[in-house]
């Protein structure tokens, strides 16, 4: 989702990619009336008062070579702030082991998620981000909320030994998955992808997209040390991430240890296997092919408690 106002005003807030999802899914006309409702060019003030109750943001940026990277910015609540309805300001001086900074002095383009998952409340953000010292601004070009699927309710903690507690930390990079690191994406019930929309049309902005998905531990299948295989499965039909993704396969994973407070970054290119359902309640499969892989320990300074999974996936359940 990267349309600039004037462009939601007298074109379409949708660009190619997701038009393409949206007709063969048999939903373009009907979303194109929903789009053009919720989709804003601001934050309205519930929004505002959203994300500056949150721990964390996933955020979404791309490399020098493209690839769209997630990452996680976090702090104690407050560390976001909306300076009006169309800026957020982010505080990132607990950000270690991550591109994002590069990213974004590459590419001013960001695609923002923020998530409670206790009431399961998810809101999205588009944009052009500016690094100002520790802190980065966006500048708000698309707003949305999103439903409540398939999130796992937790409550969070915030750990106030962080400062000690990070220096142990550490990173290991490579090219494929070790045993600890399969064994995580194995059992997660939770991950986030970015994705990017790229286009020759100057009446589209370029930019990332940064989406939550969810299921129960196994739905992420790990093939071998450098495939993973993912169900994709109904969401609210803006098909913003199989958008960019027909458009452009590259794409950057994140999985989050909630238990030990690390993080698993990936990117690589993935492939949608339209005619393959996998899953109870998949409506197609994404095959993806890992090129790099950043494990760092100790990264979020946030403990987690699990409540209970998302109500959705017994419904999928019980429909095959």
């Amino acid at each position: 989702m990267h349309t600039s106002l004037n462009e939601i005003t007298k074109d379409s807030p949708f660009h190619e990619g997701e038009k393409i999802i949206q007709k063969e899914m048999g939903v373009r006309d009907k979303m194109e009336k929903i789009g053009r409702k919720v989709i804003r060019d601001h934050l309205p003030e519930q929004h505002q008062k959203f994300y500056e109750n949150q721990p964390f943001i996933i955020a979404a940026t791309m490399d020098f070579q493209g690839n769209p990277w997630v990452s996680i910015l976090a702090g104690k609540p407050g560390f976001i702030k909306a300076k009006d309805s169309r800026n957020l300001l982010i505080d990132f001086s607990l950000l270690r082991n991550d591109p994002f900074l590069e990213n974004i002095k590459n590419n001013p383009y960001i695609g923002l998620i923020g998530i409670e998952f206790a009431t399961r409340r998810r809101n999205r953000v588009n944009g052009r981000a500016q690094i100002k010292g520790n802190q980065v601004l966006v500048e708000v070009q698309q707003s949305f909320g999103n439903c409540p699927k398939f999130i796992q309710a937790r409550n969070w903690e915030w750990m106030e030994n962080h400062e000690e507690w990070r220096k142990g930390g550490g990173i290991k990079e490579s090219e494929g998955l070790d045993k600890k690191m399969s064994n995580i994406i194995s059992n997660a019930d939770t991950f986030f992808i970015a994705s990017a929309f790229v286009s020759d049309n100057e009446k589209q902005h370029n930019g990332a997209d940064a989406s939550h998905r969810g299921g129960k531990p196994g739905f992420v299948q790990v093939l071998n040390q450098s495939t993973l295989l993912f169900p994709d499965y109904a969401g609210n039909f803006h098909y913003n991430t199989l958008g960019n993704l027909i458009k452009n396969p590259k794409s950057g994973l994140l999985f989050w240890d909630f238990t030990h407070q690390s993080i698993i970054q990936l990117i690589g290119k993935t492939e949608i296997l339209w005619d393959q359902k996998g899953v109870p309640g998949a409506e197609r499969m994404i095959q993806f092919t890992i090129e790099k892989t950043l494990h760092s320990s100790q990264a979020i300074p946030i403990k987690w408690e699990f409540l209970e999974e998302s109500p959705f996936l017994d419904k999928i359940a019980k429909k095959h």
